[in-house]
């Protein structure tokens, strides 16, 4: 059976159990026709549009952001704000802050930090100039003895003490090389991790030995970090 589209007028096939359960009697093709877009007016152009729903209920709408910046530049204007025709003008020079004048907390140049970054080991960081120029002290002291670190190579901590920065401690390794390097502790790690993944999901608790081991091992999800 044909029946025309309420909006539209468009004209629908529709079967007789479509007709009999429909308890409105309208019947739409779309559903843009069953829930048309408002209409509104432009405040500055004064352009119909139409919209679904406007993105911030105000007294005012807009057809474009080009109006809008018309409109909102013209009401700034009007309004005569505090600061109209001060740009570039000091109001505060006794009290601005200078160029080139440090915070009072700011640290001295050759100042030391522990600093631990996500699952990373802590490690030792020098500042080597103001405002904020810091390095890790393992990299300085390697670099202020054999020159600059090429780039792909890592340096390595030999007796995995990331706070043990003495030269005799250090030596450069590739990515490749670290990772070998680091290869059995981290699958370890891991055997360790999937072990505790079977306790939890038959008992629901770690075993007291396995949860000491877990404390005192790398994270298995981790990357190996360089040292």
């Amino acid at each position: 059976m044909l029946v025309n589209c309420e909006c539209c007028g468009k004209e629908l096939e529709r079967a007789n159990w479509q007709i009999k359960d429909n308890k409105s009697g309208k019947f739409y093709c779309s559903m843009q026709c069953r829930q048309p877009k408002p209409i509104h007016r432009c405040d500055e152009c004064g352009k119909e549009f139409s919209k679904s729903r406007l993105t911030k209920r105000t007294k005012h709408t807009f057809c474009s952001r080009k109006c809008f910046g018309k409109y909102s530049g013209r009401a700034r204007i009007e309004s005569g704000t505090w600061n109209k025709h001060l740009k570039g003008k000091r109001l505060s020079p006794n009290t601005e802050f200078k160029k080139g004048v440090l915070l009072p907390h700011a640290k001295p140049v050759g100042s030391l930090s522990v600093r631990q970054h996500h699952d990373d080991s802590p490690r030792n960081w020098i500042k080597l100039a103001q405002p904020s120029l810091w390095i890790p002290l393992a990299h300085y002291v390697w670099i202020s003895a054999n020159g600059e670190i090429p780039r792909g190579c890592i340096v390595h901590h030999k007796d995995r003490n990331t706070l043990n920065d003495d030269l005799g401690n250090l030596e450069l390794l590739t990515r490749a090389q670290h990772i070998n390097e680091h290869r059995d502790e981290y699958e370890v790690a891991l055997r360790l991790t999937r072990l505790a993944k079977a306790a939890l999901k038959e008992f629901g608790q770690l075993p007291q030995g396995l949860l000491a081991s877990q404390s005192s091992s790398p994270t298995a999800e981790s990357r190996p970090e360089p040292t």
